[in-house]
C-alpha cells in the first residue's frame, strides 16, 4: 500500500485524484522516476512524475473534469504539467526513442511499460510505482538505490551517445545517491566527455550548478576533474583546494551553501568571462558579480581594520563584501584566521551603510553653479568622507566641501 510511504507527496490528497482520474477505465498511470526514488527513501518532493499509457491531449481532457490548471510546455515531448496548489506534476505519455542526435530526441508514443523504461538513463530512474504502491522495476533500480549505485539502463556508450547531458547527469547522481564510482562506467564516460561541448550553455549550467549544490559535492568534483571534464567545462586548468575549504567553512560554520561562490572558486586564475565561460549562460547581473569579485578578491585581508571594512562594505555594498569575505576565507591556507574571518562577516552583517549628508542642493547653495562641477565637488568631498571613516559632522563636511569649492572655482 501507498500509505507505508508516510511522508511522501504521493500520500498527498491531490496526488490520489490525479491518479484515480487517469485510472479510472484501469490502470493507465503510474508514477516514475524522482519521486518514486524520494518516496523509497523517505524523501519529501513536491514535484511529482507521472507516466501514463493516455496521450497528451487525453490527459488535458481528463483533468479538465476537475477544472485543474494544466500548461504544456513539453506537448511535443509527450508532457504536459499540472498544477494544484503548491504540488507539480508532470505527466507524460509512455514513449520510445525513434531517433536521437545527442541532444534532443524524437519519440513516438506506446503503450508498453517496458519500452518506456528501456528509453530512461539510470535504474534508480526507472522505478515505477501504481497508486497502490506495486512497484514495476524492471532493471532492479531499488536494489542499486540500497545499495548506492549508479548504473546506465542497458549499454552506457549507447545511453550517452542520445542524450550527452547524461555525463552531467551521471556525476549529478553519483553524488546524490552513490557511494563510489564505478572504475569501469567512469572510463566509459571518459571517453565521451568531450560531448557535453554540443550542449546548449542553458543545460549545462543547470546540471553542473546541481552538482556543486549536491550531498557529496567535492568527491564528484575531483572524479570529474581526474577525467579531464572539469577543465573542459571552465576552458582552463581548474584545482580544487579552495573549493574543499569552501565547503568545509560551509558545514562548519553553517552558512547557506552559495552555489555560485562554489561555481567562482573553481574559476581558473586570469580567466576571462568571454572566452572561458563559453559554456555558460549567465544573466547581466550575474557577470556583474563575477567581475566585482574577479577585479577586489585580492584586496579582502582576514586582517582589514574596522575602518578599511567600513570602506569596502562602502564601495562595494554588503552582499558584494560577503561574497570577497567567503571567497578570501577559501583560498586562505591558515586556518587559524578562521577567527578573524568570522569577525569581518560579522562587522559585515551589522553596519548600517550611511549615506552621504551633503547634496547637490548643498553645493548649489554655497554658489556652486548647476553642472558637471557639481558631481566633481561631490565625488571629491565623499573621497575625504571615507577617508574620515565617515565622519558623522554635517559642520565639518560643509567646512570641508567650501574649501573644495574655493579652490575649484
Amino acid at each position: 500500500m501507498i500509505e507505508k510511504y508516510k511522508n511522501s507527496s504521493l500520500n498527498h490528497p491531490n496526488s490520489k485524484m490525479i491518479m484515480q482520474l487517469l485510472n479510472q477505465d484501469g490502470e493507465a498511470a503510474k508514477y516514475v522516476g524522482g519521486c518514486v526514488r524520494d518516496a523509497l527513501l523517505k524523501l519529501e518532493t513536491l514535484d511529482i512524475d507521472i507516466a501514463t499509457k493516455h496521450e497528451p491531449q487525453e490527459v488535458m481532457k481528463i483533468l479538465s473534469t476537475k477544472e485543474i490548471k494544466v500548461v504544456a510546455p513539453g506537448l511535443k515531448h509527450g508532457t504536459i504539467t499540472a498544477i494544484i496548489d503548491d504540488l507539480t506534476f508532470e505527466i507524460t505519455t509512455l514513449r520510445r526513442d525513434k531517433s536521437t542526435d545527442g541532444r534532443y530526441a524524437e519519440v513516438e508514443y506506446t503503450n508498453d511499460w517496458l519500452i518506456d523504461a528501456e528509453r530512461r538513463d539510470f535504474t534508480i530512474n526507472a522505478i515505477y510505482m501504481s497508486q497502490d504502491g506495486e512497484i514495476f522495476d524492471p532493471f532492479s533500480g531499488a536494489e542499486h538505490l540500497k545499495k548506492q549505485v549508479i548504473n546506465f539502463i542497458g549499454d552506457t556508450n549507447e545511453r550517452i551517445n542520445e542524450d550527452h547531458l547524461r555525463i552531467l547527469r551521471f556525476f549529478r547522481f553519483s553524488s546524490n545517491y552513490g557511494n563510489a564510482i564505478s572504475k569501469k562506467t567512469l572510463n566509459i564516460v571518459k571517453k565521451h566527455k568531450d560531448k557535453i561541448t554540443t550542449l546548449s550553455p542553458e543545460r549545462i549550467q543547470k546540471e553542473f550548478f546541481k552538482i556543486l549544490s549536491s550531498n557529496n559535492s567535492f568527491k564528484t568534483i575531483v572524479e570529474m576533474k581526474k577525467i579531464g571534464l572539469l577543465d573542459i567545462i571552465y576552458s582552463g586548468v581548474v584545482v580544487t583546494d579552495s573549493l574543499e575549504r569552501m565547503i568545509n567553512i560551509d558545514e562548519e560554520n553553517f552558512f547557506d551553501v552559495d552555489t555560485f561562490l562554489r561555481f567562482f572558486i573553481l574559476m581558473p586564475k586570469a580567466h576571462n568571462l568571454s572566452s572561458n565561460l563559453k559554456l555558460f549562460r549567465f544573466s547581466n547581473k550575474d557577470k556583474k558579480r563575477i567581475d566585482t569579485l574577479l577585479k577586489n578578491k585580492n584586496q579582502v585581508k582576514s586582517y582589514l581594520s574596522v575602518k578599511e571594512v567600513r570602506k569596502f562594505l562602502y564601495l562595494f555594498g554588503s552582499n558584494n563584501f560577503i561574497d570577497l569575505i567567503r571567497i578570501s576565507w577559501a583560498e586562505d591556507k591558515k586556518i587559524s584566521n578562521s577567527t578573524h574571518w568570522r569577525a569581518l562577516l560579522a562587522m559585515a552583517s551589522s553596519w548600517e551603510i550611511p549615506a552621504l549628508p551633503i547634496k547637490a542642493r548643498d553645493v548649489m547653495l554655497s554658489g556652486v553653479p548647476e553642472g558637471p562641477i557639481v558631481g566633481e565637488i561631490l565625488d571629491e568631498l565623499e573621497k575625504w568622507w571615507i577617508d574620515s571613516d565617515f565622519i558623522d559632522d554635517k559642520h565639518s563636511l560643509i567646512e570641508r566641501m567650501r574649501s573644495i569649492v574655493r579652490a575649484k572655482i
